[in-house]
């Protein structure tokens, strides 16, 4: 937790963008707003369609200048050339899961030696 409240890069795009969060938290506390900002993607959305829940928690890297970092950070021959560290995996879902997938084995194969 404190490693991740003296990140520079979480307060500079905090700072940068502290109307995007107050209104993600608002809309996080207010059902309604929630349903009103929703309603903008999909106009038929009613009160009845939507069930609370938890709120999802996805890992962020962020760049020293406060910018959230968009690319998969590969951190290699981690714990004496053991280990693979996969970091910043945004989500792109099923539809580029394959590509991913490909690009770790391949740094994996070249970082512990595979062969065909």
């Amino acid at each position: 937790m404190l490693t991740t409240l003296g990140n520079i890069g979480l307060w500079v795009f905090g700072v940068k963008n502290l109307n995007l969060a107050i209104g993600e938290m608002y809309r996080d506390l207010n059902q309604k707003a929630f349903i009103e900002q929703a309603q903008r993607i999909v106009p038929s959305l009613t009160e009845d369609m939507i069930q609370r829940s938890f709120s999802g928690v996805m890992a962020q890297v962020f760049n020293t200048n406060g910018t959230a970092a968009t690319e998969f950070i590969f951190e290699r021959n981690v714990l004496n050339g053991t280990t693979l560290h996969v970091r910043n995996a945004p989500s792109p879902a099923c539809t580029a899961s394959l590509a991913i997938a490909s690009a770790i084995v391949d740094v994996a194969s070249e970082d512990f030696a595979w062969t065909k």
